[in-house]
């Protein structure tokens, strides 16, 4: 399977020492190219830019916004194929929780590895809102 993960490497909750070692259980297990996000909005770019099954996003809330904004093609309100994964890495991360993943990195890539094997998916629904002021 052939994976994407896009890390954000200013997410407080994993040292590099973390990231590796997600990094390798990773790569022992699927066809996977790395990135780093180098700005805010750099991972809906990134997320849309590579051809993969999967894109993982390692970081908190806004790196899995991103890398969702990045899944879906705005111009037809279609998926673009990919699946998501999680590795949380943020402070919060309310969505990875949300869906049952433990708050350690190093847990939640076994998590998710155990989850390709199984295939084991969940389908969410995604919906876009956008909102003006009536001052302009």
């Amino acid at each position: 399977m052939r994976a994407l993960l896009v890390i954000n490497p200013q997410s407080t909750g994993a040292s590099s020492a973390t990231q590796r070692v997600v990094e390798r259980a990773l790569r022992s297990e699927l066809d996977l190219e790395v990135v780093e996000t180098d700005a805010r909005g750099h991972g809906v770019a990134l997320a849309a830019a590579l051809d993969a099954d999967l894109v993982i996003a390692c970081g908190g809330d806004g790196t899995v916004n991103e890398v969702c904004n990045g899944l879906i093609d705005f111009s037809t309100g279609k998926s673009r194929g990919a699946a998501l994964g999680i590795i949380p890495t943020g402070s919060t991360n309310v969505f990875a929780r949300a869906l049952g993943f433990r708050n350690d990195p190093v847990e939640a890539t076994h998590q998710l590895l155990e989850s390709i094997k199984r295939n084991n998916r969940t389908e969410i629904s995604l919906g876009l809102a956008s909102w003006e002021s009536p001052l302009g």
